[in-house]
This record gives C-alpha cells, structure tokens and sequence, in this order.
C-alpha cells in the first residue's frame, strides 16, 4: 500500500517559506536543515485518530505503509517522533502507536522531535484519552506551587471530577488574567488548559508546555523540579511505557 500523507502544495509552501533561510540544492530541492541518512529500522511514536491526515483508514498492526518519492521533513514522507512527549505536539487524535520505521530514514543533525521514512507500520496501540487528560492535570498540579490556585481548581485537578471541570476551568481563567507575575500567570494557563473541555491530546500538550513556561520564569529556589521540561518528558515517557505494558 502506498501512502501519501502530505500533498505537494505543503511541500512547495515550506520551499518558499524557508529555502532561502537555510538554504537549497543546486537542483532547487528542498533542503531544511543538516541531515543524516540510515536504512537500520527504528522504533518510534505516532499518534492519529480514526483515519490518517489524507482521511485514510489507519493499518492494522503489521501491515507497512510505503512511501514513494523524495523525504521531506514536515512535508513528505511517513513521520514519527522517537520520543512520546515529541509526538504528542503533532497529535491529532487520541490512539497513540509504537511503530517501525524502515526503509529510508531521514533524521535532522542533531536530532529534533521527529523523522520521516519511507515506510512505516504499527506495532501495538492504545486509546490515550484517560492517559492524556490525567497528564495534563498531573501537569497543572506541579505548578500549583507558583500560584495560590482557588480551592475548586485542585479540587478537578487531584479528581478529575467532571463536576468540577467547569468551575475549575472559569476559575482558573479569572486567575490567569489577574496574576501579575510570569510564573502564576503561566501556572493558571496550565491549569485552565487542564481544565478545558477541547480534546485530551490538546490539553496535555498545551498544559504541559504552560507548566514548563511558568517554572523557567519561576524565582530562584522555587520548587520547579517536577515541572521542568526534561521532568515532564520523563514523567510522560514513564506513563506512556506503563500503559503499553497494560496492553501487552
């Protein structure tokens, strides 16, 4: 099978947009940024939602997809990230998949959050949304410290209560608008992300990086170990292998 899940106009916008900044073939082909080559498989993270981005169906397990034609990072080719928590930024649905890639691979040099093959298949998958929305409140949770959150915010954020969502959500974007310094301010955008009713992979993503914005802005000895973005990736990791391991 032989899929393409980017379009040529895609390709041809990133051409324009960035060529000139990092450069071009003498052929005109696209070239982004240095790159390393290797055809050894990989393992690697990939989340979609019930169809793929061109709307065709997700393979079953095992069943490769093919690309045809030149690798370009963002634009054509089979993506995945070899971390979870760098697939998470390019999610769009909530089924999270541990997948090889083969074939061709391109990887940036020095590695950044994904990389592209010409084939790829999935190994094993799971529904991520329970996973996700927890995350993003564990998330909101670590920052807490940086901000005298109202009582019906930690009350949704410990629980995940869905009675609470809604208060905790209005409360938390009262608080937003109202903290004076970058890391409360910061801290109650995670917790109003957490706290949102848009989908699971949008809130841990969005949560997640508002945490991480408040504890790099946070004084000097405050207590931001958890809420680093290193912490978070390991904390994300640590839960994504847990709940593969229950699915095996």
């Amino acid at each position: 099978m032989v899929i393409h899940e980017n379009t040529s106009t895609v390709e041809d916008t990133l051409k324009t947009a960035l060529g000139t900044a990092f450069g071009a073939y003498e052929d005109g082909s696209f070239l982004a940024m240095p790159r390393d080559t290797t055809r050894t498989p990989c393992l690697a993270y990939h989340f979609t939602g019930c169809l793929l981005r061109d709307w065709r169906r997700v393979p079953p397990p095992g069943e490769w997809l093919e690309y045809e034609g030149d690798l370009v990072l963002c634009a054509a080719g089979l993506h995945a990230s070899r971390h979870p928590y760098d697939a998470l930024q390019y999610a769009f649905g909530p089924y999270l998949h541990r997948v090889e890639l083969g074939g061709l691979i391109l990887e940036p040099e020095p590695p950044v959050d994904k990389l592209v093959a010409q084939r790829r298949r999935i190994l094993t998958t799971i529904d991520a949304t329970t996973l996700l929305g927890a995350f993003a409140r564990w998330c909101a949770l670590q920052a807490l410290a940086l901000w005298p959150a109202p009582a019906v915010v930690r009350t949704y954020l410990e629980t995940g209560d869905t009675a609470f969502q809604r208060e905790a959500y209005d409360a938390a974007v009262m608080g937003h608008r109202t903290c004076r310094e970058y890391a409360a301010w910061a801290a109650a955008e995670g917790a109003a992300w957490a706290a949102n009713d848009l989908p699971a992979w949008q809130i841990a993503h969005a949560s997640a990086r508002a945490v991480a914005w408040a504890a790099a802005q946070a004084a000097p000895g405050a207590p931001v170990e958890t809420m680093t973005a290193s912490a978070l990736r390991d904390t994300f990791q640590q839960r994504v292998e847990t709940a593969f391991s229950r699915n095996e």
